[in-house]
Order: C-alpha cells, then structure tokens, then sequence
C-alpha cells in the first residue's frame, strides 16, 4: 500500500507541548489504517516529513512507535489482508519541532512558516508526507497555536537584553569609545574639573554606527541561544553589514576630524556646550552648525535597518538575511558620507 492511499482521517494530532507547538517542542501524530499500513510497507526505506501551515520543514528528527491494538504481531499485520491489517496496525510519530542553525533550508523555512503564522496563532494545517508522496493534511491540528519559544521568559530577555545594551554603550561613552579620535578628553587639568566649553568631545557618527551594530548582532546572538539552546550561524547578509559599518570607521578615522575645517572656513564660533556633548547635533550637523543631509540619511538607514533587525530577531528567533539591494543602499549611504566628509577636509 502506498501513502497516496492515506486518508487525512487516520492521522491525528495526540500530544503536543502544553499550550500548542512550539520550537523546539514536538508534536505526536498517530497514523492509523491505510496511512499506518503505508509506513508499515515502506520498511524504513523512505523519510517521513512534516509540513506547517504548508511549509516543508526539512531534516525534521522523527521517532516512530509500532502500536498493535489489536493484539496483532507486525508480521501478522503485514500478511493479512488491505482491510484487516489497517485495522490493527497504529503507529506513533514524534516529529522534533528543532531549528537547525547549521542547515540553511532548515532554517529558511521555519523563518517563512513563523513568517506566514505569527507568534501564538493558529497554524492553520499539519500534514505529513511519506517520501516524494503529496503530504496529507492530519485531521485535527488546523485550530493548534504555534508560540516561538520565547514564551514566558520573553519580556524579562528583552528587558534584559535592553539593560546589557544601555550598560555597554555607557561605557563605551565613559571611555571614550564613540568619540571622534581627534577630540580632546573629557577630562582636562585637575581630576573632577570639567574641560572648557570649547574643548567639549564630539561623538563621531561612524563610530556610534560601528557600536550600535556590533551590540545589535552579539545581543541577538545570546538571545537566540538562550532560548533555543543553539548556536545562531551569522549569516553572510551580517557579515556584509559588519563589513561596512568596519570599513566607515576606518574609512573616517583615516580623513579624521574635519569639523573644525568646516567652521573655520565659514567662521562659524560653536555655542558653550558647558564641557557636555550634544549626541544628535554632534553626529548629524557638519562644524558650521547644520544638519548634513549626508550624515542623515546615513543615520536613518542605520536606525530602519536596526529596528527591522531586532523585530526579525523577536518574532522569528533569527537573523534577518538583508537583501542585495538593501545591503547595496546602505554601502552607498555610508560611502556618501566618507566621500562629503573627505571633501570637507581639502
């Protein structure tokens, strides 16, 4: 008997996590009559899969039991007849609802299904599938929810994740780290004194880029782990980010300063910043006091790509994987602003 021959009737959802499926939970289906006959004729010879709200997930772990309601021997079983043995033969399989970071369709395909369903809405249909066989629809599994893993513990791991980010970034600020190179220390003179209006440290937009980047994607590289217990793979659309956000550090590092350039060519005198940076007017405006159209627009494709980022990374439990076009637009963003700002300097 074949899997063609399977009725959506004899597969049923019996057992699943508490409060619906979830990643890295599992779900239990049992296969009865015609659908039981067919694995029970395959021998192990062709794979089982599970598809969610019609999306294959591949390279599932499934386990699957031998029941014998009816007092049968599954050698009994095979050798009666189609009618007889689909009666007495029951199987149980328990699809590992896992997500595996190193398998790229694998991953692919449960950020399209979480994609298409949401986070704890109803997956709409599972079906199973018997080698190259059309999947059947298991009867009573289209009003279960599906919940991304996250679960309880999501609220305390973004408060905590937001806590580690505030945390990081002051003392980057401390420090120094989101500075211009050239800008004089905060502290002059006498330890505790603050330094004189005009030697006020000014926070450099390339390297605040560089910062904000490199804690998005470590953050979201524990919180995936914490909650899957797996290794998120950065993928190549990171890399590329990373990439240029690295290259516009370097990139303004070596052209340096050019704001002072920039005020004295227009005699511009900078208002008493009373020793304190202003972070804003500091990475948007150019020395003359203006708002740079070059450095806002780097800016903003920097916070629209980092909010997209960090949603993906909630609702789907992975990194976003950026199209080329995207990628493309923000080297053109960050490559304007190195090119306006190596014109300021000459």
């Amino acid at each position: 008997m074949s899997w063609v021959d399977c009725y959506s009737k004899d597969l049923q959802l019996t057992n699943h996590d508490r409060g619906g499926l979830r990643l890295n939970g599992f779900a239990e289906v049992t296969a009865t009559g015609k659908c039981a006959q067919a694995i029970l004729d395959s021998k192990d010879k062709e794979p089982l899969k599970l598809q969610l709200s019609g999306v294959l997930i591949p390279s599932l772990p499934v386990t699957k039991r031998l029941d014998k309601r009816s007092g049968l021997s599954a050698q009994e079983t095979k050798n009666s007849d189609c009618g007889e043995s689909t009666v007495g033969t029951k199987y149980v399989l328990t699809f590992l609802l896992k997500r595996d970071t190193a398998d790229t369709d694998n991953r692919r395909a449960w950020a399209t299904f979480i994609d298409k369903v949401g986070n704890r809405h109803e997956i709409g249909s599972l079906s199973v599938s018997l080698g190259d066989a059309p999947a059947v629809e298991v009867s009573n599994a289209a009003k279960v929810e599906f919940r991304v893993s996250l679960g309880e513990r999501g609220p305390y791991m973004l408060v905590t994740a937001a806590v580690l980010f505030i945390v990081a970034w002051s003392c980057l600020v401390k420090f120094g780290g989101l500075y211009d190179q050239s800008s004089p220390k905060r502290v002059a003179g006498q330890e505790g004194e603050e330094p004189p209006p005009e030697q006020a440290p000014t926070f450099s937009l390339a390297r605040v880029q560089m910062a904000f980047w490199g804690l998005v994607v470590a953050l979201s590289f524990l919180g995936i782990y914490s909650s899957t217990g797996t290794m998120e793979v950065i993928n190549p659309q990171v890399l590329v980010l990373l990439g240029i956000s690295a290259a516009t550090g370097l990139g303004s590092v070596l052209v340096g300063d050019t704001k002072p350039l920039v005020a004295a060519k227009v005699g511009f005198i900078p208002p008493a910043s009373e020793g304190k940076s202003h972070f804003l007017p500091d990475i948007l405006s150019d020395g003359a006091g203006n708002i740079s159209v070059h450095r806002f627009q780097s800016a903003l494709w920097t916070l629209v790509l980092g909010l997209v980022f960090i949603w993906t990374v909630i609702s789907t439990l992975t990194m976003p994987e950026f199209s080329v076009t995207l990628l493309t637009l923000m080297g053109i963003s960050n490559g304007t602003y190195l090119g306006f700002k190596y014109s300021d300097k000459q």
